[in-house]
């Protein structure tokens, strides 16, 4: 059977930018809801699917995208999609989230590069055509119609961001656009990877995780559209907004154009000559808004959003559009006397309390799946989410502008981002084209998160900060975009030659200890409350008796709790965290042998609720202490990739451990928490309002 194509009709200009002025708010009008995309000028439109083989298949590359060229065989998959999860999606393996199914899979078949092929339906052929992505891991040749357009020298990294202007090869009609992605490797190339959170996937991820956008405009094209806002502090009664956006003639003769719109509401204008092939950033004068809405973290106050809307009119025609949301905020993070980073917002200091996301092992996207454990950090009393690497899509910051939850995004540890300072932790040295990457990636990252208010701060190092030309790198390019959040070095007590010390500490320990732990402030290499702790926590987390049901054989759950010293394929990847033996340990000492699977999994859940419990119980008392307080805790992890046992306050399949209830009631507004340190009673008062009696 000939499979039928993906394909994509496209709007035009003119009519999505008389859309947009027919929305747009009047002068003083409230903010707007957001809408989805935020980042993407409204004159794109994502690629729906792809088909999927193997080049093994390909004997000729430039064939794939020539008219009539055979896809039987050839697999649909989604938008967003690695190579292992569109196999899962035509259901080629058994559920690879059980037992040891993923170690069955040949990795042989992701040696060699895979093919994406989808055709786009042109009816206007006077409009400029456009090729908007990044999130390619970790490399690909883009062909359209027949001809290469961008090879894998080009494309390399997974957060760069590339705009290919492909109008010359298309024309009327049916077009086809082509990816040959080329394999990941995590040591090898600026990419992602699993470091030792989970298995490593069989593909190691390589494919497509982003929208593939395809943007349509006259000659005049609308990029980077952007407001930097200055609020006024204490009083937040004042916030000057600036608003900014590339203007770039893509024609070959000059052109003169006018930018019109509106920012919060309030009108701007400004008319630009440019030269052919020429591109200039407009700023617009200053709009100040007196009594701003500002936008605060869950728990504190709102989350209000405004609106940049924008359209270039060239001749008289529309030529290309863009929106933007942002919220009005201040953040600032400098060095408390003991050294602690310490964060406020709008003015306010505030105790930075959360958990290390992961996204699902396979890299697939589920807006209501990210919503729903973004609003289980809600319900947790949490208030930050970090992601060390696996930097979400757009839709994920739309989510958390309006949950409320703080986002600190940054590169991760372990592998090639960390090549060139490493100590000798995986990742290789870094070439010449990898500064170039990395670069390229600090500012396609800056420049999309920049105007998300959940956005707290960007982590430029994890386990190591970066040396001095790559820090000068990464901060040329912050700069560049108009980063306005707080730059870390490190996630660890490591410093920079420009940003000097972290402010931060990793001491972990990842693995089982007493509850009292979390109290102890007299060694300076412990994980306990004081400074800002960026990732820590007991280990192991074992789920609900029914998620371990549907995650191991019975052969596999008698093991579990007969045998703490086996190896566990659902643990980690990583022999120092392999086996439950420490914990298996305590739960014998702590409350007795266990006698069987029912009396393990409720013996786990009290020693997780006890654990996690005394986690943050501790740190909130200590963030108002008058020496060494502490300023933040990212529990490690918020949740799981996958079926795992150990790093989660819940589950993949959303389901509510021990360690859940433990962080919930640790972090409810008025609290009665014993202190295993003094022995004493203490009440926490984390509502925005004094309570008395």
């Amino acid at each position: 059977m000939r499979l039928r194509q993906r394909t994509v009709r496209l709007l035009t200009v003119t009519a999505v930018a008389a859309a947009l002025c027919a929305a747009a708010p009047a002068s003083g009008a409230p903010p707007r809801e957001p809408t989805s995309p935020t980042t993407a000028s409204t004159s794109a439109t994502p690629i729906p699917g792809f088909l999927l083989q193997t080049s093994a298949q390909v004997s000729n590359d430039a064939a794939v995208t020539q008219p009539g060229f055979p896809t039987t065989g050839w697999l649909p998959v989604s938008s967003r999609s690695t190579v292992f999860a569109g196999l899962l999606q035509n259901n080629k393996y058994p559920d690879p989230f059980f037992s040891t199914n993923m170690k069955n899979v040949d990795k042989n078949q992701f040696t060699v590069p895979w093919w994406y092929r989808s055709d786009l339906q042109i009816a206007d052929t006077t409009q400029r055509t456009y090729l908007d992505f990044s999130g390619v891991l970790s490399r690909t040749d883009v062909w359209v119609n027949g001809t290469r357009v961008a090879d894998k020298t080009q494309t390399a990294g997974a957060y760069t961001r590339h705009d290919l202007d492909i109008t010359a090869q298309i024309h009327a009609g049916s077009n086809a656009i082509a990816f040959k992605v080329y394999p990941n490797n995590p040591n090898d190339d600026l990419t992602m990877g699993w470091i030792d959170w989970a298995q490593t996937p069989p593909d190691q991820n390589m494919g497509i995780v982003r929208d593939v956008l395809v943007r349509r405009s006259g000659p005049v094209a609308l990029r980077g559209a952007h407001v930097v806002t200055n609020l006024t502090l204490p009083s937040l009664n004042h916030v000057n907004l600036t608003a900014k956006v590339d203007v770039r003639n893509d024609s070959t003769g000059a052109v003169t154009t006018t930018v019109a719109g509106s920012v919060a509401g309030v009108p701007i204008s400004q008319t630009v000559s440019l030269a052919a092939k020429e591109k200039k950033t407009v700023t617009f004068p200053v709009v100040g808004l007196e009594n701003p809405n500002v936008w605060w973290p869950a728990g504190m106050g709102g989350q209000p959003l405004y609106a940049l809307d924008l359209t270039a009119t060239t001749a008289g025609t529309p030529s290309d559009s863009a929106h933007e949301s942002f919220g009005v905020r201040d953040v600032k993070a400098p060095l408390n006397s003991s050294g602690g980073r310490a964060y406020s917002i709008n003015g306010r200091p505030f105790l930075v309390k959360g958990g290390g996301w992961s996204p699902d092992l396979f890299l697939r996207w589920n807006a209501t799946y990210a919503a729903d454990k973004l609003k289980y950090v809600r319900d947790l009393g949490l208030n930050t989410v970090r992601l060390e690497g696996h930097i979400e899509p757009d839709e994920f910051f739309d989510l958390a502008d309006q949950l409320g939850i703080l986002t600190m995004p940054g590169w991760e540890c372990c592998d090639k981002w960390e090549g060139q300072v490493n100590g000798g932790e995986n990742g290789n040295t870094w070439s010449a084209e990898d500064y170039v990457t990395a670069k390229s990636s600090m500012t396609a990252e800056a420049e999309r998160l920049r105007n998300h208010p959940s956005v707290l701060t960007f982590l430029i190092g994890s386990d190591f900060a970066p040396n001095a030309t790559i820090e000068k790198n990464y901060l040329d390019a912050l700069t560049a975009a108009d980063w306005q959040t707080p730059v870390i070095p490190a996630a660890s007590a490591k410093s920079s030659p420009q940003l000097g010390s972290s402010g931060m500490k990793m001491n972990g320990p990842y693995d089982w200890i007493p509850p009292n732990y979390w109290y102890d402030k007299a060694h300076g290499d412990s994980g306990g409350a004081w400074g800002f702790n960026s990732e820590t926590s007991a280990g192991p987390d074992i789920p609900t008796i029914d998620t371990l049901r549907r995650m191991l054989t019975p052969a596999e759950l008698d093991v579990l709790w007969q045998n703490p010293s086996a190896t566990q394929y659902h643990r980690s990847s990583s022999s120092t965290f392999g086996n439950l033996k420490l914990f298996g340990n305590a739960l014998t000492g702590r409350y007795g042998a266990p006698t069987g699977l029912t009396d393990y999994v409720k013996k786990a859940q009290l020693a997780q609720y006890e654990n996690v419990r005394a986690e943050f119980e501790s740190h909130n008392r200590n963030f108002t202490d008058s020496s060494n307080p502490s300023t933040g805790l990212i529990y490690w992890m918020l949740n799981s990739g996958w079926t795992s046992l150990h790093w989660q306050l819940f589950d993949t399949y959303l389901d509510q451990n021990g360690a859940y209830y433990g962080a919930k009631k640790a972090n409810e507004p008025l609290h009665i928490q014993y202190s295993y340190d003094t022995k004493s009673v203490a009440v926490i008062n984390l509502r925005m309002r004094r309570r008395q009696g």
